[in-house]
C-alpha cells in the first residue's frame, strides 16, 4: 500500500537524480509541503544529504575502506548472555569484509558477494546458513548500501515520514523504497544529522511472518575525519541480540597481505597449529 500511494503521488512530481557533489540523488519537486511522501520526496533527499556531510562528505563518499577493533558482547533472549569476544575487522564500502575473532585471532569470517565462509584450524568451510542469511541482509539495509547504491537507482523512493521520539532524541525519520518494494528506514538525530538508526523488515523463509531487524549507532566520534559510532547496538524482533564497543577506528589504511584471500588465510591459520 505505502509503494502504491507513493506510485501515485509520484505521477505529480518531477524527479531529478543527480547530486554532483556528494553523488545523492535529490528530487527536483515535492509533493507540496516538501513533508510528503511522493517519488523524490525533496525533504527527505536533503535529509539524507545532510546526513552525508555530517559522517564525514566527501571523505566518508571517498573511503576506500575501515579497520575496527573492539568487544562483541552477546544475547540470549534480549539479555546478556555473559559472552564477550574481541574482534579485528576491515572492510570496503561495498566490497569484501573480513573479521578476525578470539584474541589469537583465529577464527575468521570472511564475506565476498554473496559468499560467507568461516576459517578455522580445521580449514575453509560455508558459514551457517541463518548467519549468512542474517548478514547479507544487514549489509542491504547498511547506510552505506542506502546512499552509495540504493539513491542511486532511478526507481528509488526517498519519503519523509516526519519527526519522532527515539531513545530520549529528537529524530527526523526518512524511508527509501525500492522498486521491488524492499525499504530502509533511517532517523537521523534532529540537529548533528547523524544516523541514530537503521531498520528494516523482511518475511521469515519458514514461518511466513514479519521480522524486524534494527541497528542504533551511538557515542560518535570523529576520526580521520569520519564519524564514528563507538557503540553499535543489534535488535531482532525487540529483543537485543548483540552490541559491539570499537576500542580503535582507522580508514584508508594499509590492508593486510592476501587478507581477502580464503586459499592464503586458511594457510596462516592452520600453519599455527603445526
Amino acid at each position: 500500500m505505502k509503494r502504491c500511494l507513493a506510485v501515485v503521488l509520484g505521477l505529480f512530481v518531477t524527479v531529478s537524480v543527480a547530486y554532483a557533489q556528494s553523488g545523492i540523488g535529490v528530487g527536483a519537486a515535492d509533493a507540496g509541503s516538501g513533508q510528503g511522501s511522493g517519488l523524490g520526496s525533496h525533504k527527505g533527499r536533503e535529509l539524507l544529504k545532510e546526513m552525508v556531510q555530517a559522517l564525514g562528505g566527501q571523505r566518508w563518499l571517498d573511503m576506500k575502506n575501515a579497520y575496527h577493533e573492539g568487544r562483541i558482547a552477546g544475547y540470549f533472549q534480549g539479555r546478556p548472555d555473559d559472552s564477550l569476544q574481541m574482534y579485528f575487522d576491515w572492510r570496503e564500502p561495498l566490497g569484501p569484509e573480513r573479521e578476525e575473532l578470539t584474541k589469537k585471532r583465529d577464527v575468521v569470517e570472511m564475506y565476498t558477494g554473496d559468499s560467507c565462509t568461516e576459517i578455522d584450524y580445521k580449514g575453509a568451510h560455508p558459514q551457517m546458513k541463518k548467519i549468512c542469511e542474517s548478514y547479507l541482509r544487514r549489509r542491504k539495509h547498511s547506510i552505506g548500501q542506502a546512499v552509495r547504491v540504493w539513491l542511486k537507482e532511478p526507481g528509488t523512493i526517498v519519503e519523509y515520514d516526519g519527526q519522532k521520539l527515539s531513545e530520549n532524541h529528537l529524530v527526523d525519520q526518512v524511508t527509501l523504497i525500492s522498486e521491488d518494494n524492499d525499504s530502509i528506514t533511517i532517523q537521523l538525530h534532529e540537529y548533528s544529522h547523524l544516523p541514530m538508526e537503521v531498520s528494516y523488515e523482511w518475511r521469515d523463509p519458514v514461518y511466513h511472518d514479519m521480522d524486524k531487524d534494527v541497528v542504533q549507532f551511538s557515542d560518535y566520534h570523529m576520526i580521520d575525519g569520519i564519524a564514528t559510532p563507538l557503540t553499535i547496538t543489534y535488535i531482532h524482533n525487540g529483543l537485543m541480540t548483540e552490541q559491539r564497543f570499537v576500542y580503535f577506528a582507522a580508514y584508508n589504511v594499509k590492508l593486510p597481505p592476501d587478507g581477502f584471500s580464503i586459499a592464503k588465510t586458511v594457510q596462516q591459520i592452520v600453519k599455527k597449529y603445526k
